[in-house]
């Protein structure tokens, strides 16, 4: 299997007060916020605070979110979503083997980014 680059979804050893994250494609999922195609996301604590453009986050970590999509308040969701195609392939797998034989050591392989 590929190697990952996991830095970006490993949470900092000590997480910061405030977190900006930085020039993403922003799905908000929210009718009064909307989506923005470069936007930027503050989080203080555990709490987002704002959504926007360019805004100001003093003495915020930053993250820099460039040629990316965040989707505030949905964690992780990319894990399963490629494998919405391969719905009842093979909805029968036995073990876990079975299950990868099938999927991440076959179809998967071909699936690429963007």
């Amino acid at each position: 299997m590929a190697e990952y680059k996991r830095s970006i979804v490993q949470a900092p050893a000590a997480p910061a007060a405030r977190t900006l994250i930085r020039g993403a494609t922003v799905l908000s999922m929210d009718g009064d916020i909307g989506n923005l195609e470069r936007g930027d996301i503050l989080i203080e604590g555990s709490t987002i605070t704002a959504i926007g453009e360019n805004l100001e986050a003093g003495d915020a970590m930053v993250i820099e979110a460039s040629g990316m999509i965040a989707m505030p308040g949905m964690v992780d969701t990319h894990r399963h979503s490629w494998e919405g195609q391969l719905r009842r392939i093979n909805p029968n797998a036995e073990t876990l083997e079975d299950y990868c034989n099938a999927t991440h050591f076959s179809f998967a392989k071909y699936y690429q980014p963007g």
